[in-house]
């Protein structure tokens, strides 16, 4: 990839073999574009899986939506609406498409010199917030408008929307931007060599989980401490998701994903 998405350009892409335990069954034997994203079901117990092309695979209890999308990629990002009825995908230029009960929201002409890499959707879901790799956030539909800039160095890789209406932003080496007064601070990030690549806001929004391409999940401010995932064949992690009862759920590029519960141990 030749611009720093959200999935970062120096991992090479790879072939999908299976979908994970969730999923119950293996993914088609040729998978020609890796996944870069996730969305986790209101329930908790399913999701949608995007690939680079736009395409969403379902799993667990997670509705099908089968129609293409009408836009062209690179898709970096999916977000799935209150009800779990429709999904929005952002493309790296800015451009959503979206599937169900999805709003067609609409924003300022976003400036596309700066690759989108994430996006939230607004608590009521009457808007969306989209991010670029630069730290700026733009707003889709009613979602209220942040302007204070980020005080931390990009590359920038993950967007999530706190329940009390701040926003949190992840980069890759693992500082945490706040936006808005209800957003907390945290503490200073990890040490680790290992880029970070997606977080997941716990459901109270007073802590969060960011996730290393490595698999690994480091917890910032009251989020529960979840122990590393053990070792075995290497995976290539792109996106994290929290249920509401405070599991996780973890999505490699190759299609595979990794489950802990709500009280932290992998499953």
């Amino acid at each position: 990839m030749n611009v720093p998405t959200k999935r970062r350009s120096f991992f090479k892409w790879s072939l999908g073999l299976g979908l994970g335990a969730l999923l119950g069954r293996p993914a088609a034997a040729q998978l020609r574009s890796p996944f870069v994203d996730m969305a986790v079901t209101p329930t908790g117990r399913g999701g949608w899986m995007l690939d680079l092309m736009g395409k969403v695979t379902s799993f667990g209890d997670g509705a099908v939506f089968t129609d293409p999308p009408d836009i062209k990629p690179v898709f970096v990002a999916v977000g799935a609406t209150p009800s779990g009825g429709g999904l929005y995908a952002l493309t790296q230029d800015g451009d959503l498409r979206t599937w169900g009960d999805a709003l067609p929201l609409q924003a300022d002409a976003p400036d596309t010199r700066v690759p989108f890499v994430d996006m939230a959707i607004a608590p009521g879901g009457e808007g969306l917030w989209a991010l670029d790799a630069l730290g700026k956030v733009v707003s889709f539909g009613a979602a209220p408008v942040f302007t204070n800039p980020p005080d931390t160095k990009p590359l920038f890789v993950a967007l999530g929307a706190a329940p009390t209406g701040g926003l949190f932003a992840l980069t890759q080496r693992g500082d945490v931007h706040s936006y808005g007064r209800s957003a907390p601070a945290f503490q200073d990030p990890p040490d680790s060599r290992v880029p970070f690549v997606d977080m997941a806001i716990t459901p109270d929004g007073n802590g969060l989980w960011a996730l290393d391409a490595l698999g690994r999940v480091s917890s910032f401010g009251a989020a529960p401490v979840f122990t590393d995932i053990p070792d075995g064949r290497p995976e290539i992690f792109v996106a994290l998701g929290a249920s509401p009862s405070g599991g996780l759920i973890a999505l490699s590029q190759r299609g595979n994903l990794k489950t802990w519960d709500g009280g932290g141990a992998p499953v």
